[in-house]
Order: structure tokens, then sequence, then C-alpha cells
């Protein structure tokens, strides 16, 4: 058995009484809130994974190198054991080709190209290779200008911007990425409408001979439920979730919004990235979309290349950063990683997960090592 991290609710919840912090004062009630929780995992071989993977892309049309990049980014050698929770994520993407919602032959498109900033257009491909074509251009840019930028529109969803950074940090650039996937589904506490949606964003900084990585977001349920779906199983709090018609939500399956207990941080955090993304793009709001599936309207990106100067290596030696990693209070939010590591051959994966993966395989008659 392991412990799965904390679910993005988590930030404002207190764990020891399982009570929202700000409503700290009152007494437990015996509704569901989203916690941490043991989930029995299964180790398998990475390479057996990433075959099946190859294998199943293959299967949906996309050319060779399209896999590799999607292998790429969920095997993120910077990031190995969230190899296995990105499954679900693969799961997801394969489902939405089979509906029309990705395609498995969109070429990345160059609307404008400037020599510090480009504006791509997605094609509806899957979110991975947009991320592969739009790295390699931020390198060569930020490399001749010292700073550069990339804005996708017509993408599919990205669930771990941190691997994208993390590729930025290994070539010798600080990295940055927000996203804007999936409809709204975020209110102010008192407020039952849909406002924010749940974006993503990572910087990730380079050093001698490390990396640090720093990960902020506005939690969603789609990605609290990737992680265990007993998270969500009964009744939510009356002050958490609610229906379509704005009353307290019976249950996860019903709700369509979520109050934000964790205060008017993530709140103006999630209506910059809306803003930020729609206008830059020429995209729609997180209150334009419709659909509830995050690859069922198109999703905007960001992506920042910045050239450190080489003064910055002298005065952020590893030491000091791994001193300042030590000392924060939320390790899940900071990282330390390794510069040039090394992809294990071995990788824990929630039983639930590799279920879900077989059943696909299955499905698709793909023979697998996992019977």
């Amino acid at each position: 058995m392991e412990l799965v991290g904390r679910s993005n609710f988590s930030a404002g919840w207190n764990s020891e009484s399982n009570i929202p912090m700000n409503h700290a004062s009152n007494p437990p009630d015996p509704v569901v809130r989203p916690e941490v929780c043991a989930v029995e995992t299964v180790s398998l071989q990475v390479a057996d994974v990433q075959q099946s993977i190859l294998k199943v892309l293959t299967r949906q049309g996309l050319f060779g190198a399209d896999s590799q990049h999607v292998i790429d980014y969920v095997f993120s050698p910077w990031l190995p054991a969230w190899g296995g929770l990105h499954l679900p994520y693969l799961s997801s993407m394969v489902r939405a080709m089979d509906l029309g919602e990705i395609d498995p032959r969109g070429r990345i498109l160059t609307v404008r190209d400037q020599p510090s900033l480009v504006h791509l257009d997605g094609s509806r491909a899957a979110g991975p290779v947009a991320m592969a074509y739009a790295t390699e251009l931020l390198v060569e840019k930020a490399k001749a200008t010292g700073i550069a930028g990339a804005i996708i529109r017509n993408s599919s969803a990205i669930d771990r911007p941190e691997a994208v950074v993390a590729t930025l940090a290994h070539r010798g650039l600080i990295g940055f990425m927000v996203s804007s996937t999936g409809r709204a589904e975020f209110s102010p506490v008192g407020d039952r409408t849909p406002r924010v949606a749940g974006h993503r964003s990572a910087w990730c900084l380079p050093a001698a001979s490390s990396l640090t990585l720093i990960s902020t977001q506005v939690a969603s349920l789609d990605s609290l439920m990737l992680l265990d779906p007993a998270q969500t199983e009964g009744q939510p709090a009356a002050d958490l979730a609610f229906d379509k018609e704005g009353q307290p939500a019976r249950s996860w399956n019903s709700a369509r919004t979520f109050s934000l207990l964790t205060g008017e941080h993530d709140l103006q955090y999630g209506l910059l990235c809306g803003l930020l993304l729609a206008a830059l793009s020429d995209g729609r709001l997180p209150t334009e979309r419709a659909k509830k599936s995050p690859f069922g309207d198109d999703s905007e990106h960001l992506l920042l290349a910045i050239e450190p100067s080489s003064e910055m290596a002298e005065r952020f030696p590893p030491e000091r950063l791994a001193a300042f990693v030590s000392s924060m209070k939320h390790p899940r939010a900071i990282q330390q990683l390794e510069k040039s590591p090394t992809l294990p051959a071995t990788i824990e994966v929630p039983l639930a997960h590799q279920q879900m993966w077989i059943e696909l395989l299955d499905e698709q008659r793909i023979e697998h090592p996992w019977k």
C-alpha cells in the first residue's frame, strides 16, 4: 500500500479535523471531504508500459514521432513517479480521439512568428505533441534573444506542465507554463455560479547540477478523481459542491460548481489565467466552454523560456536552492530535481489505473504482459 498525494482540494482543508480551514470553529460533519487515502499499487516495467502506449497510439493513427513525444511526456525522467499516474490521462486521451475531440494526425501550424514570440495553432492534436514542437522553437528563440514566448491555441489538455518546464530547464533555460483547459467549475465562497477553471502552471529554474521546480494550480475535480475515485465517494459537504440548479449536490457526480474554500488567491489566479490566455490566443474563456471533458473544448497554453544570466549560477548555487527548498512547508509545491536523471526500470502504478489501462488494451485487442 502507498499513500497517494493529497488531493488538490486539500490546500483548503484542516488535515487534523478534516473541515474547511475557514470554518475551523464548526464541529466536523459526516459528509465526505477529499483527503489523503491509501491506494494499492503494483510495480510495472517501464519498457512494458511504454510499448503498450506505443501500440495504442499507433492504432489510433499517430505518427511514430508524435507517439514518441507523448511517451516522453508521460515518462519524464525528472518526474518518474508520475508515469503511473498518467495512465488515466492517456485513457482519456484515447477516448477523446475516438470521439473526434483530438485529431491524432493534427499538424501544429504557425499563425505568427516573431523574433521572441510565436503564435501556434495546435490543430486539436495531442497536447504533448504541441508542447514538443513549441519547446524546440522556444529553445532556439531564447538562445538568440534572451527571452521567448509561445502561445498555443486550439490545443488539447496538458495535465503536467511540470514535465514541459523541466525540459526547458534541462536545456539551460528558466521555463514557465500555464494552461487554460476545461469549463469553469469553481466559484468564490457565497457565489454558486462557476467563474474559473482548474488552471495549472509551473516554473523550473536551472542550476549547475540540479533543477528547481515550482508548481501551482487551481484545483479541479477531474485531477482529484485521477488520483483515486474513492476520494469522491459519498456526499460532498453542503458548502463545497453545488448542482446545476445551484443547490447543494447530493453526490460528486451531480456536482457542477465547487466553492474555492482555499480563498481569494485561487480566485484571482484563476481569473488571471483564464483572461490572459483567452486574450493572448484569441480563444475562449472558461465560462464560454460547455463540455465537462478537458478534451471536449479547445485548450490554450502559454510557455515562456528565459536565458538566465551568467551571474545567476553564482548567486543561486545548488546549495542555496536546496536550503530554500528544504525550508518550505509545502514540499509538493517546490521540488529539487536532478539535472540529468535516468529513467527507472520500474514504476509504482495505482492498481485501479493499471486495470483501467488493461481494459483499454483489451478493447483494442492489443497484447500486453499483464494477463
